[in-house]
């Protein structure tokens, strides 16, 4: 089973070239399934070449909407601790975070 998201090694640099011919049809299908991968052509070469699957890179909206996510996660801890401590009245605010998690879901949902 190919090992999914390629990952360039960090301490090395692609230094070596590897010269491929392909029918036009052929680069076309390519290209359209890197743009479908969201993945520069080469990077979906280069993982198809060694049996890789290219992970797709999240859109910038996808980006977004997971650090609003992780920042009303964040949010959610700070009011359990609060509630735990035993300063219950925090129910308009749960309810507040909870608007915040399902606009950011909503977001995620209509970027796919």
């Amino acid at each position: 089973m190919p090992r999914r998201g390629y990952r360039k090694p960090s301490n090395e640099a692609f230094t070596e070239r590897l010269e491929v011919r392909f029918t036009s049809q052929q680069l076309d299908a390519l290209r359209r399934r890197a743009v479908e991968a969201g993945v520069p052509l080469a990077t979906f070469a280069r993982a198809a070449l060694t049996g890789e699957t290219p992970r797709r890179r999240p859109a910038r909206i996808a980006q977004a909407a997971i650090r609003q996510l992780a920042s009303v996660g964040n949010n959610l801890n700070q009011l359990a601790r609060r509630a735990n401590s035993g300063n219950f009245p925090v129910e308009a605010e749960v309810r507040r975070v909870l608007d915040d998690v399902l606009r950011a879901l909503g977001r995620l949902a209509d970027d796919r």
